[in-house]
């Protein structure tokens, strides 16, 4: 969470402090839990050559 540390004044900026960082969490959260169910959803995993994927990103670069 990239959130910059601030001074707490009082009781309600705290309370509000504690909402934010638990939303931004359930945010990140549902975010994740997205991802994974479009990868499932995706289709059957494919083989993965990593020598020819790395060729190809060489020859990409020139």
């Amino acid at each position: 969470m990239g959130t910059v540390p601030k001074t707490i004044t009082n009781d309600s900026e705290y309370i509000r402090d504690l909402i934010r960082r638990e939303q931004e969490r359930g945010a990140e959260t549902e975010a994740i839990r997205a991802a994974l169910i479009e990868g499932e959803a995706s289709g059957e995993p494919t083989s993965f050559d990593v020598a020819a994927f790395k060729q190809r990103m060489l020859a990409a670069r020139g």
